[in-house]
């Protein structure tokens, strides 16, 4: 079996795990190929955060890059034809689309058709909350409904993107795999202690404008207002930094909230360990990686219901919180305060060791191996 994969990002760390399992499993016996093509290192908003030497990177797969430029300065063209080049060289039985938005796509999805070679799409979307109903919308929607019609198969990221995939027309026998996971080996607990002795909520991740950072920061005011000895921790950077800055001297929670900016991986979670909760309030959000790391360390995550992870991997009052609407409503603060005054964590705690072992890699990977030979047995 011959699969090759088009992946936008080589600085992906948690598929490249997936990649490389995936090369591993199937070249044990010889009997099988996998070469990913990625787009570009990252992306030009966070050039600056990634720190990349090719000739170290850590994981061992076989992959080509197109470019080294920024994802956004890639040309359609060198794109569409790199791409179709190595179809036509490698030869692939499967081709694996992760993520359909890039324009070459539809173009390469009819490329496979004529050349009889399977595809499936990697699906990383969830349905917006309230979108509009307008032309555009409804043409993008034709589109996607098009583009999932000619695709053989889908990996999906959970109960949500399986959702979205079933609004647009995709049937059930379609989707070849749904759990999503990060890399367990490389998420351990450094020798090094963290010099911080209060109660805090945990915030990590880019701080962009879909992570609804400052109604998190309303949120923790209104918290922080009856339980005075809480703090609000701030780990990530972003294009929204200075903003968040302004926006905590302006509320005088100076003393209240750090804001970290980006730290090393091997502190992160010393910072997973001792908190309270994680709390994402995103507005937006394909999944959220971080409650995968939080569970992982045993922390249970309070999220909004625009979370691909929320009813899914954190599910409410069992292994954390699920909000709905404002997440700084009078209902919502109200759950948060008692989940942390009645020690719920512990509670919660004593499920999430479930949750580990079904978002395990090893069953992601064999999810995807048999999605993958699923074509072949036919």
């Amino acid at each position: 079996m011959r699969i090759l994969i088009f992946h936008n990002l080589l600085w992906s760390q948690y598929k490249s795990v997936i990649f490389e399992k995936l090369n591993y499993e199937l070249s044990v016996n010889n009997e099988s190929e996998v070469l990913v093509i990625q787009t570009a290192i990252t992306e030009k908003s966070r050039k600056d955060m990634v720190d990349f030497n090719l000739s170290e990177f850590p994981f061992n797969y076989h992959f080509k890059l197109i470019s080294k430029r920024p994802l956004e300065q890639v040309s359609l063209f060198l794109i569409l034809y790199t791409k179709f080049k190595y179809i036509i060289q490698f030869r692939p039985d499967v081709v694996n689309f992760t993520g359909y938005n890039e324009t070459s796509t539809i173009f390469l999805l009819l490329i496979c058709k004529i050349f009889k070679i399977k595809t499936i799409i990697t699906n990383e979307s969830i349905d917006k909350k309230n979108q509009n109903q307008s032309i555009k919308n409804k043409v993008k929607f034709l589109y996607k409904v098009f583009l999932f019609k000619i695709s053989d198969g889908f990996f999906s990221y959970g109960i949500q993107s399986n959702e979205y995939l079933f609004k647009h027309k995709v049937p059930k026998t379609k989707i070849l795999s749904f759990l999503n996971t990060f890399d367990k080996k490389k998420f351990i607990l450094s020798n090094d202690h963290i010099n911080f002795n209060s109660k805090y909520i945990l915030f990590v991740g880019r701080l962009s404008i879909e992570k609804n950072i400052p109604e998190l920061i309303d949120a923790f005011q209104k918290i922080q207002s009856q339980l005075k000895d809480l703090h609000l921790i701030i780990i990530g950077n972003g294009p929204e930094y200075n903003k968040i800055v302004k926006l905590i001297k302006k509320m005088n929670l100076e003393n209240n909230i750090l804001l970290l900016g980006t730290i090393q991986w091997n502190v992160l979670a010393q910072y997973y360990r001792n908190a309270e909760c994680l709390f994402l309030a995103s507005k937006s959000e394909t999944w959220g990686m971080v409650a995968n790391e939080a569970q992982e360390m045993q922390l249970p995550v309070i999220s909004t219901n625009y979370c691909g992870c929320s009813n899914d991997l954190v599910i409410n009052n069992y292994s954390g919180l699920v909000l709905n609407g404002d997440v700084k409503s009078e209902g919502n603060i109200q759950i948060i305060i008692d989940y942390l005054s009645n020690n719920k964590k512990n509670t919660f705690q004593r499920f999430i060791q479930n949750n580990k072992k079904i978002f395990d890699s090893e069953r992601v990977t064999k999810e995807m191996i048999r999605g993958f030979s699923h074509f072949l047995d036919k």
